[in-house]
């Protein structure tokens, strides 16, 4: 069987190790960085070309690199909320082009921003759980 190898850059892998751990250092569960990580990595299928997957990708991987702080040297970021209208788009994309896999890293990749940021990417908005209120 042939394994896989994936060659990062150190900056890459530094941002990686600063998430893991500042992920385990607030008390979050360590499934809470693989969400993120995985959803980080993009789409699959084939929206990697044309104009309906760099729209997919600046309107969720983009922006969670962004909010969580990812560097705008090495990595496309999108550190600024969605408008109505993106959110919109965000949400056609994904339930018409993107693949099931893919939507789901992404609501997992949501929830970790929401139980550890205390923010809601899908609404672009602070979130409170409801037991909170």
């Amino acid at each position: 069987m042939r394994q896989l190898r994936w060659k990062i850059s150190r900056t890459t892998a530094r941002a990686i190790l600063r998430l893991v751990v500042w992920v385990c250092n607030r008390g979050g569960h360590g499934w809470d960085a693989w969400y993120l990580l995985s959803c980080l990595r993009g789409f699959d299928g084939g929206l990697t070309d044309g104009e309906s997957g760099k729209s997919l990708k600046g309107l969720t991987t983009e922006r969670i690199r962004g909010f969580i702080g990812f560097s705008h040297k090495r990595f496309l970021v999108r550190d600024f909320p969605l408008s109505v209208e993106e959110q919109v788009r965000r949400d056609q994309l994904l339930n018409q082009e993107a693949t099931s896999h893919f939507r789901e890293h992404y609501q997992f990749a949501i929830w970790a921003v929401r139980d550890l940021y205390g923010y809601d990417l899908k609404t672009e908005e602070p979130w409170k759980p409801a037991w909170k209120s």
